[in-house]
Order: structure tokens, then C-alpha cells, then sequence
């Protein structure tokens, strides 16, 4: 067998040409692969680094029930049940990242007009010295507190509320007006309560649409957590945890999830992206499209190299008919053909990682222009996906055994005898 591989070696460096165009195929396949790889881990990050940097958090923990899988728009119903303390518990054990959430679907009443107006908007109630500390994407676009600063000294509890701009704007709402919201309280009475406007959000860094403005995706008014706790009488209950741990593992998400599928409750454990159906989508469409470009990389690449291997048997005939007349087997020629696919093809996949691996180190961004919206309105930072390269490998690795095993099984079935007196010999 080491006598094969060594032979196997040897041959590869004498047909230099139809190699070196192989090499380069299977070079720009491996490339291929592992950059769509990254670019569906990035654009998953990227949004989840954008809903934790604003509001959303990179997991839910809720008790909200919101139309089909989309749980990012609570209901004007409150939920019957909060979050069993034992689920608490385990994050404040595991030191995981965490914020309570209270949040209602609220009528929006116009005094002036007597009527309500526009769709249900979401209160929010949360802590804000706490989760300021995450929301680094935050910024304010009017008012008079500074978000870095005032917001750690106090959590607003005299029911000042913030909103967010896009829907300011569009109910023509701002700093100091007083607002009137219908909202449904523990026992289902609906009552109007007012509060006034400390402040209009928004984004430091935003997803941009077709360079039109921002994609609208927080149609939310946010106060107090423990002042609309106490307005409501939900006696310090959590009904919604928002997960801002960037460092959560594998084996603690398996854990949530687990347990909010045994839990006596109805709880929801989902990531952000997968909430906000919208943006799921988005990910659902890069995987799509990820997919069919890998396919046909591998349709282009059995093609192609099945036609460099037609021509390069042809070249060899001379030599493999001269190993076959010494006393070759059959079956040890095709081994030796496809052994040198498989060496020749672990070669090149090296050489890829290592100039992948070089573009990552240097970090190279490439950038989206008007597609950044894909990614919430980053560039594409080109970064290393372990899973994709056995991906690649085993992509490429059995794509040149398909394309090399009908060249391979004609060099065996050669006759020396004609191919000698074809060549005159």
C-alpha cells in the first residue's frame, strides 16, 4: 500500500498541466464552501448581535403566545401563568446573562380625537440599569437623558416612558407629550393608563433598506419594569426573560430548551431571529441560497474535472499500458487512479484552509453595499466554521471519486497490446 502512495505522489508531479487546472477547480469549489459557511453563521450573529445590542436579546425565555411561532408582538391578553421560580433559579445558578420582561399589547387612545388609532403597540417593562449595560446600540434620538449615564442612577419609576422612533414618528408622538394606552390588567379589565414621553430610541447601527431608511421593527413603548409591575398588580412576576449572554454554551441552550418543553407550563425558549419571523426569513433565504450554490459548485466540478481526467487518461495511455503489460493488475491501476484523486484532492484542500485561514487572520471584511440589510447592516467578516470544513473535504473528496471512477475503470480495461501498436511501438 505505502508503495501505491508513493507512486501515487510521483505521477501527480508529472502531469503538471491537466493538474494544475484541476487544482484550480477544486481550489475555487473549497473556497466556495467555506465562505457560504460563513456566511450563514455571520448573517445568524450579526442579527442576534443587533436584537441583544437593542432590545430583543439573543434568547427568550416567554410565557406570551404570539400569532403562530411569532412571539416578538405580545397580545392585549395576559398570560395566566409566569415562569416557574426553578426556571429562574437555574439561570441565576449558571450565571447566565439574563432580564425579566413584562410586556402587554396596548391600545393606543387618541385624546384629541376621541378614537383609537393605529395597530396594538407593545409596553415593555424593563429594568433599565441593568439592561443599558448591554444595549450598546442603543441611542437616543431626543430628549434629555444621557443613556450611558443617567439610566444607571435611576430605573424611572415615576412611569416615564421611552418610544421608539419609528413609531413615534408615525403617531406623531414626542418628548413630553403624555399618551394615553389601554391595557388589560390581571384580571382582564381594560383600563386606560397615561404616561409621559422621557425620550424617542433608536440605533446607532441599523438595518438599512435598499439605502431608505430603517427596517421597522420595533413598534414598542418601553417602561419601568417594577412601576408597570406594581400598576398592574402582577406581584413581581416575570412573564418573559430576555437572554444577553453572549458567552452562553451549547450544553446550557439544550438545557432551556428541554426545559421549557417539560415544564408544566406553556413556555417558549427560542432564539431572537426565530421570534421575529421577518428576520427569520432572511436566514431561512441565505441557507436556500447557500445550498443550491454548493450544488451546483459540485454539478460545475464533476463535469469539469470528469472531462480533465478523459484527457488526461488519453495522455497516459503509453504509460499505463506499459504498467499493465509489466504485470499491473487491473484492479491495482484503478486503486492507483483513485488514489491519486483522493491525495491530489487532500492537497489542494490544504492549501485552501491555509489561504482561507490566512484572509481570516488579517481580517477581511467584505462589503455588502445595499445588501448589508441581509446582515442587519454589517459588512461580511470572512471567519473559520468548523463544521464546514468536513463539509468541504467530504463535498470535494466524493465528488472527484464520482467524476475519476469511469476514467479510472476505462485506464484499467486498457489492452497494451494496441495501445503500443496504435503508438507505433
Amino acid at each position: 500500500m505505502s508503495g501505491l502512495i508513493k507512486l501515487a505522489l510521483r505521477n501527480i508531479g508529472r502531469h503538471p498541466g491537466k493538474n494544475f487546472l484541476v487544482g484550480i477547480v477544486i481550489f475555487l469549489a473549497n473556497l466556495i464552501f467555506l465562505l457560504a459557511a460563513s456566511l450563514t453563521e455571520e448573517t445568524i450573529n450579526s442579527w442576534q448581535d443587533y436584537f441583544s445590542s437593542t432590545f430583543l436579546g439573543r434568547y427568550h425565555l416567554s410565557v406570551y403566545q404570539g400569532p403562530e411561532t411569532d412571539h416578538s408582538l405580545a397580545p392585549m391578553t395576559f398570560p395566566k401563568y409566569a415562569i416557574e421560580k426553578s426556571v429562574i433559579n437555574y439561570l441565576d445558578k449558571e450565571k447566565i446573562v439574563y432580564s425579566p420582561r413584562l410586556k402587554l399589547g396596548a391600545a393606543v387612545f387618541n385624546e384629541t380625537t376621541n378614537t383609537f388609532e393605529g395597530d396594538l403597540v407593545t409596553l415593555v417593562g424593563i429594568r433599565w440599569s441593568e439592561e443599558i449595560k448591554h444595549l450598546y446600540n442603543l441611542k437616543l434620538e431626543d430628549g434629555n437623558l444621557n443613556l450611558d449615564t443617567d439610566l444607571t442612577k435611576t430605573d424611572l419609576k415615576d412611569g416615564k416612558v421611552f418610544v421608539w422612533k419609528d413609531l413615534a414618528q408615525k403617531l406623531n408622538w414626542k418628548v413630553g407629550d403624555t399618551i394615553t394606552l389601554y391595557i388589560k390588567d390581571k384580571q382582564s379589565g381594560t383600563y386606560p393608563y397615561s404616561y409621559q414621553i422621557k425620550g424617542i430610541l433608536g440605533q446607532h447601527k441599523s438595518a438599512n433598506i435598499e439605502g431608505k431608511g430603517l427596517m421597522t421593527v420595533f413598534p414598542m413603548v418601553f417602561v419601568d419594569f417594577d412601576f408597570l409591575n406594581n400598576q398592574l398588580g402582577v406581584d413581581d412576576q416575570v412573564y418573559e426573560v430576555a437572554i444577553t449572554d453572549t458567552k452562553i454554551s451549547a450544553k446550557q441552550i439544550s438545557k432551556l430548551e428541554n426545559t421549557s418543553q417539560n415544564i408544566s407550563q406553556k413556555l417558549s425558549f427560542y432564539s431572537s431571529i426565530k421570534g421575529f419571523g421577518a428576520i427569520y426569513g432572511i436566514v431561512d433565504f441565505i441557507n436556500f441560497i447557500t445550498k443550491f450554490l454548493k450544488g451546483l459548485i459540485l454539478i460545475i466540478l464533476i463535469v469539469s474535472v470528469f472531462n480533465l481526467n478523459m484527457m488526461g487518461i488519453f495522455d497516459r495511455q503509453k504509460e499505463i499500458a506499459t504498467i499493465l503489460a509489466i504485470g499491473a493488475t487491473r484492479g491495482w491501476i484503478l486503486s492507483l487512479l483513485l488514489i491519486e484523486h483522493l491525495i491530489f484532492a487532500t492537497l489542494i484542500f490544504i492549501i485552501t484552509i491555509l489561504f482561507y485561514y490566512f484572509l481570516v487572520l488579517i481580517g477581511i471584511v467584505l462589503p455588502m453595499g445595499e445588501l448589508s440589510v441581509i446582515m442587519a447592516g454589517n459588512n461580511f467578516k470572512i471567519s473559520l466554521i468548523p463544521y464546514s470544513l468536513l463539509e468541504a473535504y467530504a463535498g470535494i473528496a466524493i465528488t472527484l471519486f464520482i467524476s475519476g471512477i469511469y476514467p479510472a475503470y476505462l485506464a484499467s480495461k486498457m489492452e497494451p497490446a494496441e495501445v503500443f501498436r496504435e503508438a507505433n511501438i
